[in-house]
């Protein structure tokens, strides 16, 4: 501010959330799952233009018309033209239908992709933050423990040390129900990473 700037630290987005490890885990598997999901339709839409090249293109051949005695706008077709044309009509309107329904199913998969790859550049950055708060808590719990070993001979209960990731996690189960009740007791204090 001495220099004109109105610069604040600390100010985060009030929007924005952090996430647990399973909700991220849950996120990173959503996009992969999108993904796959924009690789089939364009697996889809690749097998649809290939059907359409597929269409034996109709013979250069005019069709034999002539008008009618009654009506100048109406003309008579033979058979086999007429049942050709409609086949080729209903053929094409489905497809139509088909790579009308492929694009918009398409262009949302791409808003799709392209909102789950701006969350996961998201959550990959709250993930670091958040490893570098773990690892700075667990630097504090180690220092704490050592202080009080060095000074008060004494050391952090091993509990809080797993707790903590310092320690690995004891596989004893508590063998009565006093000790259980103990054991329920302590959950509710020390510190929890």
């Amino acid at each position: 501010k001495e220099n004109g700037f109105d610069v604040q630290r600390g100010n985060k987005n009030k929007e924005r959330k952090n996430l647990s490890v399973p909700e991220y885990k849950a996120m990173r598997e959503e996009f992969k799952k999108i993904e796959t999901e924009k690789q089939e339709t364009q697996a889809k839409l690749a097998d649809t233009k290939k059907q359409l090249d597929e269409i034996r293109p109709r013979d250069t051949k005019k069709i034999a018309s002539k008008p009618t005695l009654m009506n100048k706008n109406k003309v008579t077709v033979d058979k086999y033209d007429l049942a050709d044309l409609e086949q080729r009509a209903v053929t094409s309107d489905a497809y139509n239908f088909e790579k009308i329904h492929l694009e918009v199913e398409n262009h949302s998969l791409r808003n799709d992709l392209s909102e789950a790859k701006g969350r996961n550049y998201e959550l990959r950055k709250e993930n670091e933050r958040l490893q570098k708060l773990v690892g700075t808590l667990q630097g504090i719990i180690r220092n704490v423990d050592e202080f009080l070993h060095k000074k008060l001979g004494i050391n952090l209960p091993e509990k809080w040390l797993e707790r903590a990731g310092l320690k690995e996690p004891s596989k004893k189960a508590p063998e009565n129900s006093q000790e259980l009740d103990r054991h329920k007791s302590d959950e509710l204090g020390g510190p929890h990473l």
